[in-house]
């Protein structure tokens, strides 16, 4: 048995990145590198308007998808004006064993408009996350860890300007497939081979999940694919408990969505549902979802909401 003195060596496993493009989304907007704008589609997105700290000024992204995927490093700092400098393995390959880079190599207004456009469409969901700090050896138990395999990564910056004067923020990855776009407009920058930019329509609210274990009480109103939604509610009146489950016709979500957009669950905790308590759970059209543990007067607007609907539910002719 090894004793407790000697370094404790922890072989993590590298993360690989999936990079291949999905099949695009009913609702997706192109472009192609260097073209025209993307139209707005009108619709209203998951997340609120949200200001910026100012004028962007920089932007700086490293990634990796560690040992696992073999020349997978990238890293880009870019301004306005200039790539200030660029390490890229090429798309199309190359027969050097050192990563390529360049530095200060113009760029256009056009392509920085770009890359304002697109931090302005993500920054809603970026989520600042303090600097980390290298100088200290990452241990476990008083033990010093040493990295053998793995050392996947994604750091990103922006540079703001501001009344103050330049405030540079980290921040943490998102799920939001918008990302996506921002990567490849910057890989285009470095390696110009004339991909394919895709530009997201931002995700829309979908359905909606809520439970409170306290009033043993569940409304639910979910895409139930092909048109139509799934509607189930357990209430109770007085004493007596009520129910009701059914396959309904979109018709029945509009105003669930009117109501939705409209709220401000992001204000509460975020939470684990049917782990937590009382928890609401806001499901989006890109596939992803969120859930919070909203207090008695949201829950309660909620409940008094998803009750005002069950007439009309209970017209609706039953699908499927």
């Amino acid at each position: 048995m090894v004793p407790r003195s000697k370094k404790l060596i922890i072989i993590l496993t590298g993360v690989i990145l999936m990079t291949s493009l999905l099949t695009l989304l009913a609702g997706c907007f192109r472009k192609i590198a260097g073209g025209n704008e993307p139209e707005t589609s009108g619709t209203s997105s998951a997340s609120p308007a949200v200001a910026t700290p100012g004028e962007l000024c920089r932007i700086k992204l490293e990634s990796s998808a560690g040992s696992m995927e073999y020349h997978s490093e990238f890293a880009i700092e870019v301004t306005p004006e200039e790539i200030v400098r660029a390490e890229y393995w090429p798309e199309e390959g190359t027969d050097s064993i050192d990563i390529p880079t360049k530095s200060h190599v113009p760029i256009t207004a056009e392509q920085w408009a770009d890359l304002e456009k697109i931090v302005g469409d993500l920054y809603p969901e970026l989520r600042p996350i303090p600097e980390q700090d290298d100088s200290e050896p990452l241990t476990v138990d008083g033990e010093e860890i040493e990295i053998l395999d793995g050392g996947d990564y994604w750091n990103f910056w922006l540079t703001w300007k501001t009344e103050e004067g330049e405030v540079t923020v980290r921040y943490g990855n998102v799920s939001d497939r918008r990302i996506r776009t921002l990567d490849d407009l910057l890989r285009e920058l470095a390696d110009p081979i004339g991909r394919e930019i895709v530009w997201y329509d931002p995700p829309e609210i979908g359905g909606v999940f809520f439970h409170d274990d306290e009033t043993d009480e569940s409304f639910q109103l979910t895409d139930f694919g092909e048109e139509l939604y799934y509607f189930i509610t357990r209430w109770h009146e007085g004493k007596e408990k009520k129910d009701l489950t059914k396959i309904v016709d979109a018709s029945v979500w509009p105003p669930f969505k009117e109501f939705l957009g409209a709220q401000d669950y992001a204000r509460f905790p975020e939470g684990w549902s049917f782990h937590d308590p009382r928890t609401v759970t806001i499901y989006y059209t890109d596939g992803r979802q969120k859930t919070w543990q909203p207090d008695e007067e949201a829950a309660a607007a909620l409940r008094e909401f998803f009750l005002s609907q069950v007439p009309e539910v209970e017209k609706m002719e039953k699908k499927g």
